[in-house]
């Protein structure tokens, strides 16, 4: 069809509860051309830009800066991404395509990715232009998407498994558009839930039946294009977090938008865990077991931003003398400590407890230095 395509991505998770900020250096970052490069390639990106070629569209690759989960990020970072996206704007583009996260927050602004829709919808000719594109399932999705954006399809799998397929059926949807000349509207309803990350699971309730239920709705109702079930990512601290709703179609949704609100307030404890103490869970590490037993606390998870640095488990095993145990800890002071060490020297040390005020602080050990590596782990 030749359409014209603006693509362009903005991506990263943000902690609004841990100290440091986040740095335009911590980005990986693409410009113009170098985003054709993810063509074919696992990502949302990659996969819109596949379908891109298939269907004989012309690409316009704007930028597209990817981090991984960590603190607020820097106001300087979303006004450099926004002069990149100004200088490449083309007027004469048929649609714009975005790959979001959809929980990033900076210094000034909580809802980065509203404010970059409402930003785009001013620039020249671009108030009528579709836009469309994908966003992660633990978005906090704001007024401001609904309203600056026509179709954001959310991932519907945590473990995201299917971003990658996710932001195909965008771009389907996107073809969609053209083929029909419908454009669709964002209905959003947003519930008075949050979920910690460890009750978003798709396998498991509430977001399993909310998922099939909406996939259900999808079938009963031609006029919905799509339906999204958005978690929300509770360690982002911001007006708009929390679960929501969005069916994208080219009707009212609002009977349907009443039903998974009925069922997502009736499943909003389905997967309350229990939460125990440290000190109840060391009397079962005591007891002899036939393998491993991993120990988990999850709010220091560096896969939601969080530093990775907490001493609670650490501490507890020391001071309860658990052998043969061991603990992952992102300490960077005191691996530059180890860094003139051999293998063999004992120190004094001070681990972990850095990066959060809400931990202890330090731990003072004296360690023994046994093995060293360069640290890389690729997946």
């Amino acid at each position: 069809m030749n359409k014209r395509i603006l693509i362009a991505g903005l991506f990263h998770e943000t902690h609004s509860f841990v100290e440091d900020h986040t740095t335009l250096d911590e980005f990986q970052i693409r410009t113009g051309e170098e985003l054709l490069e993810c063509s074919g390639d696992a990502s949302p990106l990659g996969g819109a830009l596949e379908y891109a070629v298939e269907q004989d569209w012309i690409i316009l690759p704007s930028v597209d800066i990817r981090a991984t989960p960590s603190g607020t990020v820097n106001d300087k970072v979303l006004e450099w991404w926004w002069n990149e996206f100004q200088s490449r704007w083309e007027p004469s583009c048929d649609a714009i395509y975005l790959v979001l996260h959809g929980a990033m927050v900076c210094e000034s602004i909580p809802d980065v990715e509203g404010e970059l829709l409402h930003r785009i919808r001013n620039l020249p000719d671009a108030a009528s232009k579709p836009i469309f594109g994908v966003y992660d399932l633990h978005a906090n999705f704001s007024p401001a998407m609904t309203e600056h954006a026509d179709c954001l399809v959310a991932y519907r799998e945590n473990p995201h498994t299917d971003a990658r397929k996710s932001a195909l059926r965008a771009a389907e949807l996107l073809m969609r558009h053209f083929k029909t000349g419908d454009t669709p509207s964002m209905q959003l309803r947003q519930l008075p839930l949050i979920w910690p990350p460890t009750s978003t699971g798709t396998a498991d309730e509430p977001m399993l039946s909310l998922e099939q239920r909406a996939r259900e709705l999808e079938e009963e109702n031609k006029n919905i294009w799509t339906i999204n079930i958005t978690a929300g990512f509770a360690f982002a601290d911001t007006p708009d977090t929390g679960v929501s709703l969005q069916a994208i179609g080219t009707s009212d949704a609002s009977p349907i938008l009443d039903n998974l609100e009925s069922l997502a307030m009736k499943l909003k404890d389905a997967r309350k865990l229990p939460e125990h103490t440290i000190k109840s869970v060391i009397p079962l590490l005591r007891k002899p077991f036939d393998g491993l037993t991993v120990l988990v606390e999850p709010s220091d998870n560096i896969g939601g931003g969080a530093p990775g640095d907490g001493t609670g488990c650490l501490r507890t095993l020391v001071e309860n003398r658990i052998e043969n145990s061991a603990v992952c800890i992102n300490d960077p002071e005191a691996v530059q400590i180890l860094a003139d060490c051999t293998l063999g020297d004992t120190l004094t040390l001070l681990l972990g407890g850095k990066g959060s005020r809400l931990d202890q602080g330090p731990l003072r050990l004296e360690v023994e230095f046994i093995s060293q590596s360069n640290g890389r782990f690729e997946l």
